[in-house]
C-alpha cells in the first residue's frame, strides 16, 4: 500500500492511483496526474506524479491495470553524476561542473565562486560549453541540462 502521511494528501493520492487504474483508456499515452505531498518533518513537499501504464507494455500481456508512481524529493539541489553529464555533452570536468552549477540556479559569478575559479575562467568555460552544446544563452543551457537524462543517473 502506498500512502501519504496526511489524510487530505492520502485521499488525493489514492484517488489519482484509483483513477489511473480504473480508467487507463481515458488517459492519453503520456498523460500524467500530479500533486504535492506534505511531509511531517516540515521540509518542502514531495512532488508526486501518477501515470497509467499500458497493460501490454509492462505486464507481459497479463492484462492487469498498472500505474507508475514517481516521487521527487524537492529539498536540496539536484546534482547529476559529473561523469555522466560529461559523457552526454562531451564536456571537460571543469565545464561540466560549471554547467551543473548554472543548472542549479547559480549566476555565473556565484558558480565561479562556488567552484573557486576566476570569473574570466568561468566565462571561457561557458563559451566552450556553448560551442560544444550548440546553445547561445545560459537559459538555453539550463534547459538543455535539466531536460537531459543526466539527472537520472545514480551517484
Amino acid at each position: 500500500m502506498f500512502e501519504a502521511a496526511y489524510a487530505n494528501d492520502n485521499r488525493k493520492l489514492q484517488r489519482l492511483i484509483r483513477d489511473a487504474l480504473e480508467h487507463p483508456q481515458d488517459l492519453p499515452r503520456g498523460m500524467t496526474e500530479g500533486m504535492s505531498v506534505g511531509r511531517q518533518s516540515g521540509q518542502l513537499n514531495w512532488g508526486v506524479v501518477v501515470q497509467s501504464i499500458s497493460s501490454d507494455e509492462w505486464t507481459e500481456g497479463k492484462q492487469r491495470p498498472s500505474v507508475a508512481v514517481f516521487v521527487r524529493d524537492t529539498t536540496g539541489r539536484p546534482d547529476p553524476p559529473v561523469k555522466l553529464a560529461q559523457q552526454l555533452f562531451e564536456l571537460t570536468p571543469a565545464e561540466t561542473s560549471l554547467a551543473i552549477q548554472l543548472a542549479n540556479g547559480l549566476s555565473l559569478d556565484e558558480a565561479a565562486q562556488a567552484l573557486s575559479i576566476r570569473l574570466n575562467t568561468a566565462r571561457a568555460h561557458l563559451r566552450s560549453i556553448f560551442s560544444k552544446t550548440g546553445v547561445r544563452r545560459q537559459t538555453e543551457l539550463v534547459r538543455l541540462f535539466l531536460n537531459s537524462v543526466a539527472w537520472l543517473g545514480s551517484h
